[in-house]
């Protein structure tokens, strides 16, 4: 660290002086602030003293005739001629009378003279009916200073009118310039500055010359602590202590326990140097023994490593000679177990195809019979059909009979008609009968009709229904023969399943056996190779710790050296110390 010093007192004292300025600075703004705020409060007390004076010097019964009329009149000019002189008597810039009316206030009277008033209830420019909400309530109330760029700085004050009841019936509203808040601010700081900035730059250099006095004796000590710990900076340690002994602190404070522990690092300091000579001499006579002993073990390491390379060049040739052949076990291993996987998936396929041969031949069995029974089936439906033909013959010779027989009535119902005709009146009852009859006749020969259209239509059905079935039978008997013949095709592919079946068992059985030997062969294999494989680590690892070791002790060795060097550069600094 290099540069200009400074001197703690020196910084402490004009730290304190820069505190004290400060404090001036805010005391001086503090006491502006203060004054003016005193000024303008007092200018407040005396305008609202002064706008309750002039209220009550109104004519309060005539202002009440004049809000019941709120026209222009000669009570009016009255009113408003006593506020301007009011005005004037009291330095007012204005005076007027107002009320509040749907929160917006409206001027009354205008103490101005008359050219320059304005008319009676006009809206205020500048007055605010939030400002007069308490005045409704009897009380007073004065503004802050008000900027306007028109008029200046001035302050609003505002008092009740009331009637002869207490009744608030009005609002007095006065306006005073603002510049007397500064003229008795300004008479005030004439009058209290002068005195404060005395009594605080006396504070300021009393404080200053008691601190500086009362600081040199307590820094004092600190002058001597800095010239021991350049003494043990420059290894004076012997001089240094002296110099501690000598020092005197009356007080028992931080400058005092400063000092104490400049002593104990001292005296610390001391003790380790005088350790750290002894221990470099000891250093340096082990760092030459170990670096001598270092140096046999490093030959020693290095014929080692070379001797185990050799050797893990041998071993790593028969491992590799070991896992080739390992490696065709392996695929020889992998054929004959892939031959052994597809024998069982063909024994297993003659299995099921044993079973399904099986099912084949109970089918067809049941096939035959089934053959058989529709065969007869057919057989039966082919005499029912040849019944069925010899029956609607019989019942077409019914129906010709039935035919002839309505014939004849229809031909007894027409004489009997015209033996009636012949009887007149008394054959009229045999008329209807016999009508009836032919009715009936004719009805009877129209059934007779569609019954033998229909006996023709069954018999032209169980001629080609008798046909059908005769083609029927002769193909039930050909299925027959076919279903026979499959059956006995059954029989022998089942036979051949068999046989088949049993040669798959037989081969698969064999080819465990083949996989079995080769399992042994190739765990045999896998021992040989782990052990080279073993053997080829072990040597590896003695090799690299061998190599491992070299590079050890030259790290050691070279360590040694520079411990070495070490050593003596920290003999030679030691001795620059005087303990």
């Amino acid at each position: 660290m290099s540069g200009k010093k400074h001197s703690i007192r020196t910084r402490l004292l004009l730290i304190i002086g820069l505190i004290f300025t400060l404090f001036f600075i805010i005391s001086s703004a503090s006491l502006y602030f203060n004054t003016k705020q005193t000024a303008l409060s007092t200018l407040k007390a005396t305008a609202e003293k002064d706008a309750l004076r002039i209220a009550n010097t109104i004519n309060l019964e005539k202002y009440e005739s004049f809000l019941n009329e709120l026209t222009p009149s000669a009570k009016y000019d009255q009113l408003r001629e006593q506020l301007n002189t009011l005005r004037k008597e009291n330095g007012l810039m204005y005076a007027y009378t107002a009320r509040v009316e749907n929160n917006k206030v409206h001027l009354l009277v205008d103490g101005l003279p008359a050219k320059d008033a304005v008319k009676i209830d006009s809206p205020a420019t500048g007055a605010k009916a939030k400002d007069m909400k308490d005045v409704l309530k009897g009380q007073t109330f004065a503004t802050d200073v008000i900027q306007d760029p028109d008029y200046g700085e001035y302050i609003s004050v505002y008092v009740p009118l009331k009637s002869s009841s207490g009744q608030v019936i009005g609002i007095l509203g006065t306006d005073i310039a603002a510049k007397e808040v500064t003229e008795l601010t300004t008479s005030l700081l004439k009058q209290n500055l002068p005195l404060f900035i005395g009594l605080l730059l006396l504070l300021l250099l009393g404080t200053l010359t008691l601190l500086y006095i009362v600081l040199g004796r307590k820094l004092r000590p600190l002058e001597t602590l800095q010239s021991v710990a350049d003494l043990i900076a420059k290894g004076h340690l012997k001089q240094a202590k002296q110099t501690l002994t000598d020092l005197t602190i009356p007080s028992k404070d931080e400058i005092y326990a400063l000092a104490i522990s400049i002593r104990d690092m001292n005296e610390m300091l001391r003790v380790m140097i005088a350790d750290i000579k002894q221990t470099s001499n000891l250093v340096t006579t082990t760092s030459h023994s170990i670096d001598h002993s270092t140096t046999e073990v490093l030959d020693g390491s290095t014929q080692i490593a070379r001797t185990m390379g050799e050797i893990a060049i041998g071993t790593e040739s028969q491992t590799h000679v070991t896992l080739s052949l390992n490696e065709e076990m392996q695929s020889f291993s992998s054929l004959i177990q892939t031959a052994s996987e597809s024998g069982q998936t063909i024994q297993e396929t003659t299995i099921d195809m044993t079973s399904l041969t099986k099912i084949g031949r109970d089918q067809m069995q049941q096939s035959v019979e089934r053959m058989n029974h529709i065969h007869q089936q057919v057989i039966q439906s082919a005499d029912q059909v040849e019944q069925l033909k010899q029956q609607s013959s019989d019942i077409q010779a019914l129906v010709g009979i039935i035919r002839g027989i309505s014939e004849q009535t229809n031909l007894l119902a027409l004489n009997a008609a015209i033996e009636a005709a012949r009887a007149g009146e008394q054959g009229k009852g045999f008329a209807v009968v016999a009508t009836e009859v032919k009715n009936l006749s004719s009805h009877v020969a129209s059934s007779v009709s569609e019954i033998a259209s229909i006996v023709t239509s069954i018999e032209a059905s169980a001629a080609q229904m008798q046909q059908s079935f005769s083609t029927t039978v002769q193909a039930t008997e050909s299925g027959k023969q076919i279903v026979l013949e499959t059956d006995k095709t059954f029989e022998n592919l089942s036979t051949q399943v068999i046989d088949v079946s049993t040669s798959t068992r037989h081969m698969t059985e064999k080819m465990n056996h083949v996989l079995d030997s080769e399992q042994k062969i190739r765990m045999a294999l896998k021992e040989i190779a782990a052990v080279a494989e073993e053997h080829t680590a072990s040597n590896e690892e003695v090799a690299a710790a061998s190599e491992q070791m070299i590079a050890t002790i030259t790290t050691l060795h070279d360590l040694v050296e520079n411990l070495n060097e070490r050593t003596n550069h920290l003999e030679s600094e030691s001795k620059k110390f005087d303990i």
